[in-house]
């Protein structure tokens, strides 16, 4: 007797609920449950149809076993392809929606804001927030946005700053958590030795 199931997607971020309606399931020990679902599809809960014909082997019932695998090599097969390379291509695609443009990512990455301060004097205070073109560089540095703090040579030491409305300019704590809203980072990782800037 068929059974209705209702699971829950998410789709385009939005939780939907989905009703499949399924003619028997067969319980697999340590493993997903599989489901001859009403359009004759044997596959997962959320109407997918499985992966491989070796899927079909937990099916315990040889008579059942028997008529999955021929719907396996009459159908099943070239309908599990497809629809698995329909989703592959969907992720492919929204994974390149999310990618952006290399020349937008560059771009972002010269708006990035540091601070920086003397590191031999005693009483150094961080400057305010700047970005790499403001402080007559060529051309933006490698260190750019890859390090949440850099010392160099050059008798600086740089920080980046996350949120530059909220930068009080004020000297780090013993603990090493620096002021405004920065990437805390332990001494050993953060600081990174330069020969020249």
């Amino acid at each position: 007797m068929p059974q209705t199931l209702y699971i829950k997607q998410v789709i385009n971020g939005r939780e939907i609920r989905k009703s499949v309606t399924v003619q028997r399931v067969f319980l697999v020990d340590g493993g997903p449950a599989l489901f001859l679902h009403k359009n004759g599809v044997y596959g997962y809960k959320d109407g997918s149809p499985v992966r491989t014909e070796t899927e079909l082997d937990q099916i315990g019932n040889l008579t059942q076993r028997n008529l999955a695998k021929r719907w396996w090599r009459d159908t099943g097969q070239k309908l599990s392809e497809e629809y698995y390379a329909r989703l592959a291509a969907e992720e492919a695609k929204a994974l390149e929606a999310e990618i952006a443009d290399p020349s937008a990512l560059a771009a972002e990455g010269d708006y990035l804001l540091y601070r920086r301060r003397e590191v031999d004097k005693k009483d150094s205070q961080w400057s305010v927030p700047f970005t790499w073109m403001e402080l007559g560089f060529d051309r933006r540095p490698d260190w750019w946005g890859v390090a949440p703090f850099i010392r160099l040579n050059n008798g600086y030491e740089y920080e980046l700053v996350e949120d530059a409305g909220n930068e009080d300019h004020a000297e780090p704590g013993p603990d090493n958590k620096r002021a405004g809203k920065k990437k805390s980072v332990s001494e050993k990782e953060s600081t990174i030795k330069a020969a020249e800037l």
